[in-house]
């Protein structure tokens, strides 16, 4: 997120090339230039501030507990981000928790008066935002259970850099644990050629906007001039894949800024360790496996003793360009494996399909090998019945989670194991199988239960900051899940409207009004045929709220 980009200056010109920067990096004179240009163009071009679930101190204190940390339940944690933008991220964890305490420090002036606009409007207590310089923070923010700082790292100066890492050691609870996210190489080095391609052919543009568009220009060029089947040309086609839907603010802060360091995870966590830190997993763990990778590779890893070296092997043969680390103090030396009987203290969730199988399917309460389909499309294979059971018990659940002695006596009651096998059988065996599955991305952890409504009354209420999202134009809308959904523009209406106070025909009043002053599309499937009258136009809009309403429920974007 954080960065700088350089602009002339005719009387003492930056540098504008990146290893023209990297040559000068030690400078205190250019470092303090180089922060206070940060700050104008975040205040020029503000960064998208939505949710990022991977952040959600809930997952990340789920992994924590993995490797045997005992950390602070959400509820009542003390939560930091560093580099907040308008509090997007955390403004939804502090409303789902009012009892915990939350604060956001970013250097943009006009971001955190936005976010400042924000949680007045919408009277949230519990969250501070506060305009600060991460070289600078006073001792008396006192200690904090969680402290994220996502996208900042890379796009900062070295003089930022340290003091993200000392803000850690400064003011981590004893079991706390802190998140970074930084760009890495090795393949960083193939999406640095693009950077400086469009960095150059930027370089006499002022406007941040204009200078966006000219970079989406020129990789469209890059594509269309390029052969196909040649290697550069299949490289820039994946980035205009990638970027062709990215927001603006992205694009210029992460291609555009002066500064964008990649470091291998290697090199990045030696400067952890010397501030005291000590490397607990990635904020998605099922990064941290070798079991993704190709046989070849896979041999390769397995023979390393080093965890270090075997994660930074992983990062090589996936040319990874991005890491989410999870850092604590180095006394607390968390274990370097994780433990499935840690599964017994947390909550979790999923949703699976089952795959055809070969050779006749499987009944679910005998051993033998069934496939599913997680929620999120990853395939998985699972024998013990008592894991089979788990996922259809989830799947019933699903979006919401249950703790594990949930899941186990509702698993154990679907085979009918209640009497004739011992629960500490089966309870081991499950933890075992949902670590596997955990590490192959198909169950979700947390520290703290989710418990969406199961309908929705008559006069629907929105999750408060889902709503501000809708109201304010914003296209990706944050959950209760922490993730950030994209909806279309009439389901946002819906969502705005969804105050607690208007029922269901009253929403549908106000779509009509909008229908016949021609500032309202619905989709194909609910637009009122022609002729239609106003009873039937009105009928198939109230079709319409329904729809979403059924549609938005199970993304976490209304309340009880």
């Amino acid at each position: 997120m954080q960065g700088v980009e350089l602009k002339p200056d005719l009387h003492n010109p930056l540098p504008t090339g990146r290893s023209d920067i990297a040559s000068v990096a030690e400078s205190d004179s250019l470092q303090q230039r180089l922060i206070g240009q940060i700050e104008a163009d975040y205040d020029a071009l503000a960064y998208e501030s939505h949710t990022f679930p991977q952040t959600h101190p809930s997952k990340i204190g789920a992994i924590a507990k993995l490797y045997g940390i005992n950390v602070a339940p959400v509820e009542s944690a003390r939560v930091l981000e560093l580099g907040c933008a308008s509090g997007g991220n955390i403004a939804p964890i502090a409303l789902a928790n009012p009892q915990a305490q939350v604060v956001g420090l970013d250097l943009s002036r006009s971001q955190i008066l936005d976010g400042k606009r924000a949680i007045e409007a919408l009277n949230v207590r519990n969250l501070t935002l506060m305009q600060a310089n991460i070289t600078a923070l006073p001792d008396d923010l006192g200690q904090f259970d969680y402290i994220i700082c996502h996208g900042v790292f890379s796009w900062v100066p070295k003089a930022v850099q340290t003091a993200i890492f000392d803000t850690l050691k400064r003011f981590l609870a004893p079991n706390g644990v802190g998140f970074v996210s930084y760009n890495v190489y090795p393949g960083w080095h193939f999406r640095a050629a693009l950077r400086d391609m469009m960095l150059i052919h930027c370089e006499q543009i002022k406007s941040p906007q204009h200078k966006v568009r000219a970079a989406r220009e020129l990789l469209n060029v890059l594509v269309e001039t390029s052969g196909a089947e040649t290697l550069f040309g299949k490289y820039m086609r994946s980035e205009r894949d990638i970027l062709k839907n990215s927001h603006d603010s992205y694009i210029f802060h992460e291609y555009l800024e002066g500064v964008n360091e990649p470091m291998f995870f290697k090199d990045w966590l030696t400067q952890a360790q010397s501030h005291g830190l000590s490397y607990l997993s990635e904020a998605e763990h099922f990064t941290n496996y070798a079991h993704w990778l190709q046989d070849d590779a896979k041999k390769i890893v397995s023979t390393m003793s080093d965890r270090v070296m075997a994660e930074q092997y992983i990062d090589f043969f996936r040319n990874r360009t991005f890491r989410q680390s999870l850092l604590v103090r180095a006394e607390l030396a968390p274990k370097v494996t994780t433990d499935p009987n840690a599964l017994r203290s947390l909550h979790l969730a999923g949703r699976y399909t089952e795959k055809p199988a070969d050779g006749g399917k499987v009944p679910f309460n005998r051993f033998g090998l069934t496939g599913y389909v997680a929620h999120n499309g990853i395939d998985i294979s699972i024998t013990n019945p008592i894991a089979k059971a788990a996922t259809q018990v989830l799947t019933q659940h699903w979006p919401n989670s249950l703790s594990f002695d949930e899941l186990l006596t509702a698993s154990r009651s679907a085979l009918e194991l209640l009497v004739a096998n011992p629960v500490e059988t089966d309870a081991v065996t499950l933890c075992s199988d949902l670590l596997s599955m955990f590490s192959w991305n198909t169950v979700e952890l947390r520290t703290s239960a989710l418990k969406l409504p199961p309908v929705l009354g008559d006069k629907p209420k929105a999750f408060a900051w889902a709503q501000w999202d809708s109201q304010q134009g914003k296209t990706r809308i944050s959950t209760l899940r922490h993730d950030a959904v994209g909806i279309n523009a009439a389901a946002r209406i819906v969502l705005a409207l969804s105050d607690g106070a208007r029922s269901r025909d009253q929403i549908a009043d106000v779509l009509f009004d909008r229908l016949r002053l021609g500032t309202l599309t619905v989709p194909d499937a609910f637009a009122p045929s022609a002729g239609a009258d106003d009873r039937a136009r009105w009928a198939a809009l109230r079709r319409f709220v329904e729809s979403c309403l059924a549609e938005m429920r199970p993304l976490g974007l209304y309340v009880s």
